[in-house]
């Protein structure tokens, strides 16, 4: 966690002094941006210990997504800084950037308290979001809704399947909402890191750059009064550690709100749940204007130029293959990623083997979304036994079935009913199955794409009895 010293950095010809920004080396002063500073200091805090990019991202650009070539140039630029004394700076390969150099008490303290709350928000740094550059679809009456719930609500979550547009659907609405917010509004990237322990200094980076180790209540002080709005983004692989964290950060500040997006809701108390739900299809009756429908849409947007809609029959496939992908977003782009080689009849002929065919995500995206089968993976591999037990079997449906068909599917000698429903009950609230609405008795459904990698799995299991 990056804190405010007692006194200043030293090392070798260096000096740097956090309290006023400044880096002198050799006794004069240099020049420096504020990317690269606050960098240096991380590494300083963080010293001896390798930095991972994404733990750095978060600090250095607070939420915002860049590519790693920016980072690389700011490395570059604090190593220029640094002169002779670069070598302090290691790349450890796989890992990040470490610092290595050699301490030692300054000559001079610096001036003022050991501890000064430097938020950004008492200077020009406020926290800011990813601004998107791409068309967005179909959403209007969500953010709508958003807006509504954090009106009422100081948690509101974004539940749905992963890939269903949470990220971008939140950042959106936060971006509408900013006005609301004069204090900033920062998101808090959860998918980046895998431990509990990273979660203080993350959220730490985000809001405040520089606060002393484990001073949590002194950090919630800080953003006391103060009108923010948090984003706390891929929430499901640490449900526990966000849910008390959450609840924390409420009890202890009066103003701030919390928007997050998890595959599971939080069950945090006063917690308000939207479900995210896919894009619009067109009904299979459409034959004509199929792509005003946003998940036909989107997919046309992405394909763009690369692909010129040649015919009626072009467009009929088009909407096949959003169909075949649940109107699932990250699932239909990176369909359109084919489509250049493929067309879109040769895509939708080929999406019975979509584990193969959509591997092609952007670089720059998390792993868990540069392909379809990574974005399952990161729903079903954290599943009880029980829990992928009853998935697998319940892929054999191809429509609706009640609880009683899945208890005539799944019961066996080693698994009660009563295991079978509460299995259920679990897969329903991690968004791998899903209630149909209005459905009496309640039916339940699988989209295409977790039934072909619930089958999958089930075969699998088959061969190695």
């Amino acid at each position: 966690m990056v804190t405010l010293p007692d006194s200043d950095y030293e090392f070798g010809k260096t000096v740097v002094s956090a309290h006023r920004r400044e880096l002198v080396h050799g006794g004069k002063r240099v020049e420096i941006g504020n990317r690269a500073f606050d960098l240096l200091l991380l590494l300083l805090e963080e010293r001896g210990v390798a930095v991972s990019k994404n733990r750095i991202m978060e600090a250095v650009w607070r939420g915002r997504i860049v590519g790693e070539n920016a980072l690389e140039a700011q490395i570059s630029s604090l190593r220029r800084a640094l002169s002779e004394d670069r070598k302090a700076i290691v790349t450890v390969a796989g890992r990040g950037y470490q610092f290595v150099g050699q301490l030692r008490e300054a000559s001079e303290p610096a001036p003022g308290p050991a501890f000064t709350c430097t938020s950004p928000y008492r200077d020009s740094r406020k926290p800011r979001i990813p601004q998107y550059t791409s068309r967005w679809f179909g959403r209007e009456a969500d953010k709508m809704a958003i807006a509504g719930r954090l009106e009422t609500s100081r948690l509101v979550t974004l539940v749905g399947a992963g890939g269903v547009g949470k990220t971008r659907l939140a950042v959106e609405a936060a971006s509408q909402l900013a006005h609301r917010f004069p204090d900033g509004v920062c998101i808090v990237q959860v998918g980046s890191i895998t431990t509990p322990d990273e979660l203080p200094s993350l959220i730490a980076s985000a809001l405040i750059p520089y606060v002393p180790d484990g001073a949590t209540q002194l950090r919630f002080q800080c953003i006391e009064g103060k009108h923010i709005l948090i984003l706390l983004d891929n929430c499901e692989h640490l449900l526990g550690p966000i849910s008390e964290l959450s609840e924390t950060l409420l009890e202890a500040t009066s103003t701030v709100r919390l928007l997050a997006t998890s595959r599971e809701a939080l069950r945090v108390r006063n917690e308000s749940v939207v479900p995210v739900s896919p894009l619009e299809l067109p009904p299979d009756e459409a034959i004509d204007d199929v792509e005003r429908y946003p998940s036909v849409a989107l997919l046309l947007d992405r394909v763009g130029d690369a692909f010129v809609m040649s015919d009626r029959r072009a467009m009929m496939a088009a909407a096949r293959i959003c169909k075949a992908l649940d109107g699932v977003p990250l699932a239909i782009e990176l369909s359109a990623e084919c489509v250049p080689a493929l067309g879109f009849d040769g895509v939708a002929e080929q999406l019975k083997n979509r584990f193969e065919l959509l591997i092609h995500g952007f670089r720059t995206s998390p792993s868990r979304h540069k392909t379809l089968r990574a974005s399952i993976d990161w729903s079903y591999e954290p599943l009880s036994q029980s829990c992928k037990t009853v998935l697998n079997a319940l892929s054999v449906f191809d429509e609706p079935f009640t609880l009683t068909a899945a208890h005539r599917t799944v019961s066996c000698g080693e698994m009660s009913e009563l295991k079978v429903t509460s299995s259920i009950i679990e897969l329903v609230e991690k968004s791998l199955v899903t209630p149909v609405p209005q459905s009496n008795p309640v039916a339940y459904q699988l989209s295409n794409t977790v039934r072909a990698y619930a089958d999958e799995k089930l075969r699998v299991g088959r061969t190695e009895q």
